[in-house]
């Protein structure tokens, strides 16, 4: 990639700074959404995220190592996180009618009804952020995290095809 004029350069780097620092207080954001001490059943990021991860499958049921690799963590690891949630009647393991060798991991009804009840309490944090922006900035924030996706899009799907990934 060639750099542009220096202040292309600038931009460059305060997006570069602007990303770092959302990241994490946007998943400090989420953390305080579903992360009530008084709650018993409370979920870690990681755990809602698996279970978000598992609802998006694009056939019911997902697997152990799609999951990990979605999830970015090692299999083993995401074994442990799923057999907390099976123990907790989040998730539940099922043979793949399909391949017998294969173990699918669905959501039970108690874990869709507790994801739908932590998005629904992630969106209202969320949306309180939000609400700190004029309608003119949420659109140009809504651009600019759209041409932010695309951009992420096109790299994933480059380093693809070029064996980076």
């Amino acid at each position: 990639m060639t750099r542009g004029t220096s202040r292309e350069t600038e931009i460059d780097a305060r997006l570069i700074d602007v990303l770092e620092s959302i990241m994490p207080n946007y998943a400090r954001v989420i953390r305080q959404a579903i992360a009530d001490p008084n709650d018993p059943d409370r979920l870690t990021l990681p755990q809602l995220r698996a279970m978000q991860a598992i609802s998006r499958a694009e056939v019911p049921g997902a697997l152990n190592a799609q999951l990990a690799r979605e999830l970015q963590v090692a299999a083993p690891s995401m074994t442990a996180m799923i057999d907390g949630l099976v123990d907790r009647g989040l998730v539940d393991r099922s043979i793949d009618p399909n391949n017998r060798r294969q173990v699918l991991i669905l959501l039970t009804e108690t874990g869709s009804v507790r994801l739908a009840e932590m998005e629904d309490m992630m969106h209202a944090r969320l949306q309180h952020v939000i609400a700190q922006l004029s309608p003119e900035q949420r659109q140009c924030a809504l651009e600019g995290v759209s041409f932010l996706q695309e951009a992420i899009a096109q790299y994933h799907k480059q380093a693809r095809e070029s064996g980076d990934q």
